[in-house]
């Protein structure tokens, strides 16, 4: 059979942890990645819960599946054992409060320490959520992010779904620049008609 008319495409899996202090709202800016509502309700995380996010790109499917792990002083003995093989990381801390930006530099030595790919660490990404309160952090973000070996920085709302979408775009952005990051990788082959087909449908 003849290769003409086909379209090689690969599928990558990647894992990616969020941590940080409770009640930050990991779990509210997990949901909103993967289009879900805002619940100003939303109940702690027990251990860990998974969300799957799918984005098309020219060339790859990237699957991201994201560790929601409880920031919650009970879970820290076992949060360790999350880490392996993670491809990169969120950490989290609310800008209205102070204790849990005290806490970034402990999320992010774990990470340093614990989430090493191949003896390197991987990408970690800084959110300071609830961008739509009063910001009792005092200090310069985008310095202080540079300074302790943050990929990038960025301040978001889980409730406005403000920055939600340039947060999840560094985070991709700093994974695919160490390609053996992936989990897993399944090619794809896709005829050019399947592929015509799928682009006149657009996007819902």
């Amino acid at each position: 059979m003849s290769d003409l008319g086909l379209i090689q495409k690969v599928e990558l899996l990647y894992k990616v942890l969020v941590v940080g202090d409770p009640a930050v709202g990991k779990t509210s800016f997990v949901k909103r990645i993967t289009g879900q509502k805002f619940n100003v309700s939303e109940s702690s995380t027990i251990g860990v819960d998974f969300v799957m996010q799918t984005i098309e790109s020219d060339n790859n499917t990237i699957k991201i599946q994201y560790w929601d792990i409880a920031g919650n002083p009970n879970f820290r003995s076992i949060t360790p054992q999350f880490y392996r093989n993670a491809s990169a990381a969120f950490v989290v801390f609310d800008v209205n409060n102070r204790s849990s930006f005290r806490h970034v530099k402990e999320w992010k030595k774990e990470l340093d320490d614990k989430a090493q790919t191949d003896g390197e660490q991987i990408p970690v990404i800084l959110l300071a959520n609830k961008c739509d309160l009063e910001n009792n952090v005092l200090v310069d973000l985008n310095q202080y992010a540079t300074k302790n070996g943050f990929s990038a920085f960025h301040f978001v709302s889980a409730k406005n779904k403000t920055n939600v979408d340039d947060a999840v775009q560094s985070l991709t952005k700093a994974i695919l620049q160490k390609p053996n990051n992936q989990i897993h990788k399944i090619p794809l082959t896709l005829s050019s008609d399947d592929q015509l087909k799928k682009n006149s449908m657009g996007c819902c």
